[in-house]
């Protein structure tokens, strides 16, 4: 059971530790090194960024049709690098 609240594939919050209201009104994608690349320079910042951070993605196959499978696939890095610390 997902218990987590996502935008963009990144977790802004648990909606068993507060109410999406409460994840809501406290959002701000800018507090997100990775959500403010986006939102700054789309798709080649979020790489650029990516890469700066030593993930590497492969996001020229034809699995990435739009930023959303590029932001899938950092957050799939994240998730993979924080299970191993």
């Amino acid at each position: 059971m997902w218990r987590v609240l996502e935008v963009c594939g990144f977790v802004i919050g648990n909606i068993y530790n507060e109410s999406i209201e409460e994840i809501v009104s406290r959002y701000n994608p800018y507090n997100n090194e990775f959500m403010s690349a986006i939102m700054t320079g789309g798709a080649s910042a979020l790489i650029a960024f990516a890469e700066r951070n030593r993930i590497s993605i492969d996001y020229t196959n034809s699995e990435c049709y739009s930023i959303c499978n590029i932001c899938h696939k950092v957050n799939n890095e994240l998730s993979a690098y924080s299970r191993t610390k």
